[in-house]
């Protein structure tokens, strides 16, 4: 059963939409920058990614009119 689609889900999808462009182009950057120390450089890469895609898991959860609830209990 989907809860109705309020305005909190809408704007807690753009919030996520906006959270992924910023991600996304961060990894961009890291992985196009020439790092001091790579091994530093590539563990905030990791970071970054797995953050980008809780986010898009959660966008997309909430992008089909999941219940919030399900969001936190990972759908």
């Amino acid at each position: 059963m989907t809860a109705p689609f309020t305005a909190y889900h809408k704007s807690r999808i753009t919030y996520f939409k906006t959270l992924i462009k910023q991600l996304t182009h961060r990894i961009r950057r890291l992985k196009s920058a020439r790092p001091t120390t790579k091994r530093a450089q590539y563990i905030n890469y990791q970071q970054i990614q797995a953050r980008r895609n809780l986010l898009a898991h959660n966008y997309n959860c909430l992008h089909h009119h999941q219940d919030y609830l399900d969001l936190l209990s990972g759908c």
